[in-house]
């Protein structure tokens, strides 16, 4: 292929997915700061209008991370009923797990965990360290 059809490929490629996961992945790195909560207002809107709403609960862990690195567990709460409600298929059900590890909360009674290479102790540890390095570096 010659560079003038390696372009005409490219002409109309839609790339707003690779620009949300940019998005929320400055979400991650920006957690425990006051401009998140508008972003991510911002990405819920954006998710919805590209018809993308696979990525909500990739967004919604990244927000259970910055409520957690804030210690909010009343929109921490609110947020992983919402990972309940959009992984209920089995799909990413794995992040709501990931959400309670961060805010070191417990797993539900009625809850079946997935199979962690690690065992689900060290799995817990590993996303709860985070969210405390994350504390620490806004100290």
């Amino acid at each position: 292929m010659n560079s003038q059809a390696d372009l005409r490929i490219l002409t109309g490629l839609d790339l707003r997915a690779s620009t949300i996961n940019a998005a929320i992945a400055s979400l991650i790195r920006d957690a425990g700061s006051p401009a998140v909560e508008d972003r991510v207002r911002t990405l819920r809107t954006e998710l919805d209008v590209a018809g993308l709403t696979s990525m909500t609960p990739t967004l919604e862990i990244a927000v259970a991370f910055h409520q957690a690195v804030l210690d909010d567990r009343e929109a921490l709460n609110a947020t992983i009923a919402r990972l309940r409600e959009q992984t209920s298929d089995g799909t990413d059900a794995y992040y709501t797990d990931i959400a309670h590890f961060m805010a070191d909360l417990p797993l539900p009674a009625d809850h079946t965990p997935p199979r962690w290479l690690d065992g689900e102790g060290a799995t817990r540890t590993r996303w709860r360290a985070l969210v405390t390095a994350r504390r620490d570096l806004l100290r």
